[in-house]
């Protein structure tokens, strides 16, 4: 029972974020060379250090995209508004909205980084579930 009041020490000295930034995940895309459709959706495969392999499914609603990325047991939804720069480099925010199976109450955010020129996407960031 000693080790309690420790542990409350060391919880308090903790910043508020580190606690709720959750575990860190990478998820990277093949690349994709070219602006994708704009009227259908685009699919590719995936490799995730965090979630193993899988595939994705792309869809772009004007400024917005929305990404559903499949692994073994379910899927993760997200959203982001990249931004595309004259050298066709893509920046941006993402936001996890949902996801199915084992992946059922997931929650996270952090940011996105590839190329329109054949370069993997990389999504990097923090998830809570």
């Amino acid at each position: 029972m000693r080790w309690i009041p420790t542990i409350a020490v060391l919880l308090a000295l903790l910043p508020a974020q580190a606690l709720a930034a959750g575990k860190p995940m990478t998820i990277t895309t093949a690349g994709q060379k070219g602006v994708p459709s704009l009227t259908k959706p685009v699919k590719g495969k995936v490799l995730s250090s965090t979630f193993g392999p899988g595939t994705t499914v792309v869809t772009i609603t004007g400024l917005h995209t929305s990404y559903v990325f499949s692994f073994r047991g379910g899927t993760i939804k997200m959203g982001a508004d990249p931004t595309l720069d004259a050298k066709m480099n893509v920046v941006g925010k993402w936001k996890i909205t949902g996801g199915t199976g084992r992946f059922a109450g997931i929650t996270g955010t952090g940011t996105m980084k590839g190329s329109l020129t054949g370069k993997p996407f990389v999504f990097s960031g923090h998830y809570q579930q």
